[in-house]
């Protein structure tokens, strides 16, 4: 369990702190915690247009950290089991953000 912590923890400081775009996604991880929806929902709910949410819902989906469900022939994406089980790490990444230890645009 380590191990995959380290390996989620590794993947949101990619995805989310060191990334162009890593704002929009920490949004909608933010969103599917809440509830399971899909992509014309968190377009509604974030405001932002459907092919900017389509292609982040991608790049969550590709990295395991949300993944689709079928719920009455509508694609809704929730959090996979795994940043569930690990959501105080993104929390924890979005403290230190916020607190300015790192930016969304830092480079490695």
């Amino acid at each position: 369990m380590l191990q995959n912590a380290c390996t989620l923890k590794y993947l949101l400081d990619c995805l989310i702190a060191s990334s162009r775009g890593g704002g929009t996604r920490a949004k909608i991880i933010e969103a599917l915690k809440e509830k399971a929806q899909n992509t014309n929902q968190l377009t509604v709910l974030l405001g932002l247009s459907y092919k900017t949410i389509s292609y982040h819902l991608e790049i969550l989906k590709r990295y395991r950290l949300v993944i689709s469900v079928d719920n009455a022939h509508v694609g809704c994406y929730c959090l996979s089991r795994n940043l569930e089980n690990n959501y105080d790490l993104f929390e924890n990444l979005l403290m230190q953000m916020y607190k300015g230890r790192i930016s969304c645009q830092q480079v490695w």
